[in-house]
């Protein structure tokens, strides 16, 4: 796990069974959002086998890749990961 996060999302869809993650943190080069399958607590099902996943560039603002998460978070609201 990264050690400085400059931003770390989390939401649990119980109702879909999934956790959507994103994590922003330029000291380890990650920038990435995540839809894993999740347990009824939230808790990751098979971290290695994310059933979506998207990176984004390093200079990206916490702000923008707040909107694309809450953009994905919405896709799977809708159904497109099962």
């Amino acid at each position: 796990m990264p050690k400085n996060l400059v931003l770390d999302l989390k939401d649990h869809l119980p109702e879909r069974g999934l956790l959507v993650s994103t994590v922003f943190s330029p000291n380890d080069r990650l920038a990435e959002t995540m839809v894993f399958h999740a347990d009824a607590k939230g808790r990751i099902l098979n971290a290695g086998e994310p059933l979506y996943e998207e990176r984004y560039s390093l200079d990206s603002s916490p702000e923008d890749l707040a909107a694309a998460h809450q953009r994905i978070v919405e896709r799977a609201r809708a159904g497109e990961w099962r």
